[in-house]
């Protein structure tokens, strides 16, 4: 059974790729398994299709829900919790 969702490029942090997959969740995956093109704000249709012995997922570029989302590169998609301003952050 096939199953399919929206992920989005949160940000990407040198070869990790953090994707925002559901209600504010976050996913971090090697950019090495995205496609070539996997850039900030861009948006993928993802197919999930599972069996007994194994799982595949599918990335597709979703340009539709780019224009109708308004999804673009640098767009900041994952909004600060309550009560956190945002801000410097000190290590």
């Amino acid at each position: 059974m096939a199953e399919t969702e929206s992920w989005v490029v949160a940000r990407v942090e040198g070869d990790v790729v953090v994707l925002e997959v559901a209600k504010g969740r976050t996913l971090n995956l090697p950019k090495r398994l995205l496609p070539l093109t996997a850039s900030e704000g861009q948006m993928f249709s993802v197919r999930v299709t599972r069996g007994a012995a194994h799982a595949l997922v599918e990335l597709t570029v979703d340009e539709i829900a780019m224009t109708t989302r308004g999804g673009h590169k640098g767009a900041p998609l994952l909004k600060p919790g309550r009560g956190d301003k945002g801000g410097k952050v000190t290590l």
